[in-house]
């Protein structure tokens, strides 16, 4: 039902207004580009720790590499394998503005989606990938009380490094990567072997993507077990704009239907 007087606006165009308010954001996947995005700053200290965190080694060019190619196209088969997956986010952004940290938690069983803002300046929102396409989310604090529907291209639906909600999978970042290698003519190489890195644990293929000038674009960091991404790094002019860790990835674990159904945060994805 429409409501609507002198005084009123519409309902449609007050929740059009809401989404505005919301400024929904979803999970930290690989930069589109350089989309314009709103978010907090962190206080000195905490700009200082993230920046550590995301300076990757000088040592990239020290290993021996192949082509990237082949092995962007087995990560895509490796990604659309799984009936369902879940994994943690902790993105890191860094804007004229100052540096955002956002942190989440993204569930997938295709067609659906579901995305959880569980800190940052937007966090408390919940977005979800409905089977038609469209998106129904809602923002945090008294913002959750207010569901509202839209488009997967809506600009209020992208992460902080303007990567959009609806392709927060790990099969459409690497079609993404396919394209950014055959089409826009960004070559790409990956170790021969795996690697030690000094961010993770284990040892774990390195991914490097430049554009066709040279100027590094992508860095990632692959689990030779799964070849599923674990931290990635995005560019702008040569310097980290983006930083993305992945943990706790769990696969085929047989996610509910119920989990896709609402925008509620069940017991289970806490």
């Amino acid at each position: 039902m429409e409501i609507k007087n002198r005084n009123r606006q519409p309902a449609q165009a007050m929740f059009k207004k809401a989404a505005v308010l919301l400024g929904l954001t979803c999970a930290g996947m690989v930069s589109a580009s350089n989309v314009p995005t709103e978010g907090g700053q962190l206080t000195a200290n905490a700009q200082s720790e993230a920046a550590a965190s995301t300076e990757p080694p000088a040592a990239d060019n020290n290993v021996p590499m192949a082509n990237g190619a082949p092995f962007i196209a087995k990560c895509l088969k490796a990604a659309t394998s799984y009936t369902d997956y879940s994994f943690d986010y902790v993105q890191t952004v860094y804007k004229e503005s100052g540096t955002v940290v956002e942190k989440g938690t993204v569930l997938v069983k295709k067609p659906l989606l579901k995305a959880i803002v569980r800190s940052g300046p937007k966090a408390g929102s919940v977005a979800l990938l409905l089977p038609d396409g469209q998106v129904k989310a809602h923002g945090g604090g008294a913002f959750k009380f207010i569901t509202v529907t839209l488009p997967q291209t809506s600009d209020y639906l992208r992460s902080p490094n303007g990567w959009p909600m609806a392709q927060s999978d790990f099969g459409s970042v690497w079609k993404a990567m396919e394209k950014y290698e055959s089409k826009d003519k960004c070559p790409a190489k990956v170790t021969s072997e795996p690697v030690t890195d000094p961010s993770q644990k284990s040892k774990v293929l390195m991914l490097v993507m430049t554009k066709p000038d040279g100027e590094k674009y992508k860095r990632a960091l692959v689990d030779p077990t799964t070849n599923i991404p674990v931290e990635w790094w995005d560019y702008q002019k040569g310097k980290v704009y983006a930083h993305s860790l992945w943990t706790n990835f769990k696969g085929n674990s047989g996610l509910s239907d119920s989990i896709f159904a609402t925008t509620k945060v069940e017991k289970g994805e806490k």
